[in-house]
């Protein structure tokens, strides 16, 4: 069985040597906008319309390209989307609900005739062509941007494929040559029979979106498919239909939170000795890319978007949004607060900076939560746990970089913290 690649580059060039083009094949969407059913007859001719297009190309990486591109939701949909022209008078409230209608009815075949087309595919293609099957993937609250996951199909092993937007070419490239880094790092560690649990393992599947040759394309990486929960989520009870808080942890659950954040500080410490930095973890309100893998119950930071090389001029930032959708500015490091104004250097302090702040923000809503409930004084060695975690994270979220304490201390003394409310239970 072929191993999952570590590395595949889509070149998608276009008018080039390994160009491609897909054509959307109007068969099924002539049934559709028809109200008739898509048949197997149907779904034949099209899977001849998709051979057609991946023979057309005789390199490998351009041939699964291709079925990437034509096995995308966003692809498929588009096929039985109805295409109705735009009418030049005001959009009635029939016309809306029209629209509405055929909306939901592609929605909901989408991932069955994706199937069919999927089976009837292999009765004719190599197998090797299909490393994976894209399905939709939510979670309960949002916070978790895993949006698909994919299907070795020789090994039957399941990634999470994240699709990363780059704004240039050149984010794009330092961006790979980051992702590229973490991979051989962690793939030298498994060597050794090491391991480095606090971190996904990026491996890069490459360029998904075959568009303009001057507009931006995606890069996207895959990681091995894990049960991971955001932290946050493990935070929050729903108080109402559509609205959620976070509730008061106990002792069982505040060690499990901070234990999972100190595993990121971990990953980050990693990232830190690679002379990368994770510019985005997102600390409004806590750090939405720290998870807890639920199968070994370690942290892990899950999203790799915001990666860029210490020393270097920054290239972009992503900014946390608040509840109106606007940048939240005080949620970023200092020194990064002005970035849209003079250039700014990526330093690995950063990321003790955010961690810090997503420790001081828990620990300060634990806190208020108890007194509002009157318990301030029913636990003291909790709060005390509490108030020594803001103490502390006040320090790493000091406004000089040079002020931080160090990845190792940050990590010996929230260690320290939690052992002293483990030792009282």
């Amino acid at each position: 069985m072929p191993e999952f690649p570590r590395n595949i580059e889509f070149h998608h060039v276009p008018n080039g040597r390994h160009d491609f083009e897909y054509r959307p094949y109007d068969g099924l969407t002539d049934k559709f906008e028809y109200n008739k059913d898509v048949k197997a007859k149907d779904i034949k001719n099209y899977v001849q319309e998709i051979i057609k297009q991946v023979n057309e190309n005789s390199n490998l990486v351009d041939k699964r390209a291709c079925i990437m591109d034509l096995l995308r939701d966003e692809s498929i949909k588009a096929l039985l989307k109805n295409r109705q022209e735009e009418s030049e008078g005001e959009e009635t409230d029939a016309d809306k609900k029209s629209k509405q209608e055929v909306e939901e009815m592609v929605f909901y075949w989408t991932k069955r005739i994706k199937r069919q087309i999927i089976d009837e595919l292999k009765k004719y293609l190599p197998e090797d062509l299909y490393f994976f099957v894209a399905e939709k993937q939510k979670t309960k609250y949002g916070h978790f941007n895993k949006t698909r996951t994919i299907e070795d199909i020789n090994t039957n092993e399941k990634y999470f494929l994240k699709e990363s937007d780059a704004n240039s070419r050149e984010i794009k490239n330092a961006r790979r040559k980051c992702l590229t880094t973490i991979n051989k790092a962690i793939a030298d560690l498994e060597k050794v029979g090491k391991e480095m649990p606090y971190i996904i393992t990026p491996r890069m599947i490459g360029q998904t979106r075959d568009i303009d040759l001057h507009s931006s394309k995606s890069l996207s990486y895959a990681s091995k498919y894990e049960d991971i929960t955001a932290i946050e989520d493990t935070l929050i009870e729903e108080v109402g239909k559509s609205e959620h808080d976070y509730k008061e942890l106990d002792e069982n659950d505040a060690i499990k939170s901070i234990s999972a954040i100190l595993d990121c500080l971990r990953g980050a410490k990693f990232l830190a000795s690679l002379n990368l930095s994770l510019t985005d973890l997102n600390t409004y309100p806590i750090g939405k890319n720290f998870g807890i893998n639920n199968k070994n119950k370690k942290g892990v930071i899950f999203d790799l978007d915001g990666l860029q090389e210490v020393g270097q001029t920054m290239t972009f930032l992503i900014a946390p949004k608040g509840d109106d959708g606007m940048p939240m500015f005080d949620s970023l490091s200092p020194e990064y607060r002005d970035f849209h104004k003079k250039p700014t250097t990526v330093i690995s302090e950063s990321m003790i900076w955010e961690i810090g702040d997503s420790i001081y923000r828990l620990s300060d809503i634990q806190l208020m939560i108890s007194l509002e409930s009157r318990n301030l004084y029913k636990n003291p060695d909790l709060n005390s746990f509490w108030f020594k975690l803001k103490d502390f994270s006040d320090k790493m979220v000091a406004d000089k970089p040079e002020d931080r304490p160090p990845f190792d201390i940050c990590i010996i003394k929230i260690e320290e913290i939690i052992k002293k409310l483990a030792e009282k239970k």
